[in-house]
Parts: C-alpha cells; structure tokens; sequence
C-alpha cells in the first residue's frame, strides 16, 4: 500500500507493548480495500521500541512511524497521531484491535456520505477541523 498524500482517512494506531497483535492491526486496516487511506502508528514506547523495530513489526506494510522521545501515555500519543494526520476523515485502532473484513470500510463510506448530507454524532471515525 502506497503512502496516500491526500488521504480521505487516517487511521492513528497508539503502540505500546502490543508486538504480538500490532501487524495484524495493521493488516486489518489494508484489507478493507481503500486506497485512501493513511495508517499512523504512534509509537508510546520509545525505551523499548525504537522506529525501525515498528518498521520491522509491520513490514511488509506501509505505515507513517512517529516515535517521540518519551512515553506520554495513551492520550498524548493519540494528539500525536492527529497531530500528524492528514485525513478528512480521522479513525483510531488499538495495537491489539482489529478491523473486521468489511467494518471499517462499511463505516468509512457510511460515514462519508453522512458528513457531507447530515449532521451525526461522532464514534470512531471524526471529521478533521472540528476538533477543539
């Protein structure tokens, strides 16, 4: 999966200590199919995970890395990835999570019609610039 420049949705994973499930996370997001879309996995963990070994975690898949200096918890890592995102469209995914074969992408475009004919209140998946 290409790095979108434009993305239509980014997905914010926050990485901790989740090696066993980070790829599968991952993987959960590129096979929804959507070609928009932009993966950020934050890594929290910077004394134990340095961003080549997130790299290694979800090679062969393409993922934006951002790496602080310290741990900042689990909110700060999220701002992180917000702060990074460049998506429409912004949706989170735990290191452990998944997607279903369909969920994210039945939601995405639910959702997507949604934000440009009626107003809906915001679960996972938020719309960019409203963000206070």
């Amino acid at each position: 999966m290409p790095v979108v420049s434009k993305p239509a949705l980014s997905i914010i994973i926050p990485f901790y200590d989740e090696a066993a499930f980070l790829k599968q996370a991952v993987q959960s997001v590129v096979g929804q199919g959507l070609s928009e879309v932009e993966i950020i996995v934050v890594n929290d963990n910077p004394d134990r995970f340095s961003p080549d070994d997130i790299r290694q975690l979800v090679a062969p898949l393409n993922a934006v890395i951002v790496s602080p200096d310290v741990n900042g918890g689990l909110s700060l890592a999220r701002n992180l990835g917000l702060a990074q995102a460049k998506g429409e469209l912004v949706g989170f995914l735990d290191a452990d999570d998944y997607y279903t074969s369909t969920g994210l992408r039945r939601h995405f475009f639910t959702r997507r019609k949604q934000v440009r004919t009626s107003h809906m209140p915001r679960p996972t998946i938020l719309r960019l610039g409203r963000l206070k």
